[in-house]
């Protein structure tokens, strides 16, 4: 895919970022579905250790996933779906 600069008129290219490690994978993971359950408190909890841990790949790669989802319940619900807290 490429993208035309306004400024300058010329193609620059996008490079998919590399996949994270396992260990990485696996708290976007923890954090995606803390996210999905509402789950404040622990998201704070994996968020601060995600952040000791990741690389600007690595935060790529959340948002990614977290977007992901997000498009998948609007394509089957029409809108996202709302938070769900524990209580």
């Amino acid at each position: 895919m490429t993208l035309e600069s306004p400024a300058v008129g010329q193609p620059q290219y996008m490079v998919a970022a590399p996949e994270p490690p396992a260990q990485l994978r696996q708290m976007i993971q923890q954090i995606v579905a803390a996210v999905r359950e509402g789950d404040d408190a622990r998201i704070h909890i994996l968020l601060q250790d995600f952040a000791r841990e990741a690389d600007f790949s690595a935060v790529l790669a959340l948002r990614r996933q977290l977007y992901r989802d997000l498009d998948a319940d609007q394509s089957c619900y029409g809108r996202p779906a709302g938070r769900r807290r524990k209580g």
